[in-house]
């Protein structure tokens, strides 16, 4: 069994590509994300859903052979993603997205769905993970719950927006504008609610922008990341280079977590429970959070 486990967690940059273009799906490798999402919904004509629904295995091995994680983003469950699932389970797959998701019940039952379809594929229980984006108003208030109903859910995600804004602008009635200020609440209450359910990888998906405008796709792209999301969900694949360096840590933050972490060892090997570090005073918090950073992204260069 070749199946990819969830020890890819977190992940920097997941691209969108439509599940009905195989040209996409080869040009879209060259740019070398870490993970690719097949998009069943918004990118596929309902026309063309039943022939991309025949086809995603065969993109997913694809994108598996090149070493790239596969997740694929179904249908909402009141348009058709239940049936997407029956399409979709196999060896190649890491994980579904499921849009405008608004409750625990539809999170329970898609994970019911998936065990099902495992035990049917002969993977191994519980291998396909979630990421959930709420998409309504409800389904945004419930986040907890919704990430809580299962320990598949890895992650919730909602939008990092420039000035054009989508379904979540819709949903709540904001106007989304360059500086994002009007969206920070909902943004992190997205990765509280994430962390607090123990969905630990909080996405971004970063939109409304001018795809060419590089400069501000960073800008958005370093909002998430302060912000606390884990990674951001591209729609472009020219933003894929700048997904990865900003989530990547850079020589001088590693020298500076490297740093506080010996600083802190030395003096907890005194018996001090507190010292300084370039002036600042540091403790056990910061010690453990310069060790989580470091954890977290052991391929700082990549």
């Amino acid at each position: 069994m070749n199946q990819i486990t969830s020890n890819y967690w977190p992940i920097k940059s997941l691209l969108f590509v439509p599940a009905n273009r195989e040209d996409f799906v080869l040009k879209a490798m060259r740019f070398k994300p870490q993970a690719v999402i097949l998009d069943l919904e918004d990118a596929v004509p309902k026309h063309e859903l039943e022939q991309a629904r025949l086809q995603v295995k065969k993109l997913m091995k694809i994108l598996h052979d090149d070493h790239i994680i596969c997740f694929v983003r179904i249908n909402s469950l009141q348009e058709g993603g239940l049936d997407d699932l029956n399409f979709i389970v196999c060896e190649y797959l890491s994980g579904i997205m499921v849009p405008k998701i608004e409750s625990a019940k539809d999170t329970m039952l898609i994970d019911q769905l998936l065990l099902e379809l495992e035990i049917k594929a002969h993977l191994l229980p519980q291998s396909i993970d979630i990421i959930a984006l709420p998409e309504t108003a409800l389904g945004i208030y419930q986040g907890f719950e919704i990430a809580n109903a299962s320990p598949r859910v890895k992650s919730l995600m909602t939008g990092v927006s420039g000035p054009t804004g989508g379904d979540i602008a819709k949903a709540i009635g904001y106007e989304a504008s360059p500086d994002g200020l009007e969206q920070l609440y909902l943004q992190s209450k997205v990765v509280l609610e994430s962390k607090a359910a123990n969905a630990p990888y909080p996405i971004a998906g970063i939109i409304g922008m001018n795809i060419k405008d590089l400069d501000y796709v960073k800008v958005l792209i370093q909002r998430a990341k302060k912000i606390g999301f884990a990674g951001v969900a591209l729609i472009h694949p020219s933003h894929v280079e700048i997904a990865n360096q900003v989530f990547s840590l850079s020589d001088d933050e590693i020298i500076y977590h490297k740093g506080l972490i010996q600083t802190f060892l030395n003096a907890n090997a005194k018996g001090l429970g507190a010292t300084t570090f370039q002036g600042s005073m540091i403790d056990q918090a910061m010690y453990e959070r310069s060790l989580a950073i470091l954890k977290a992204i052991p391929n700082n260069h990549s």
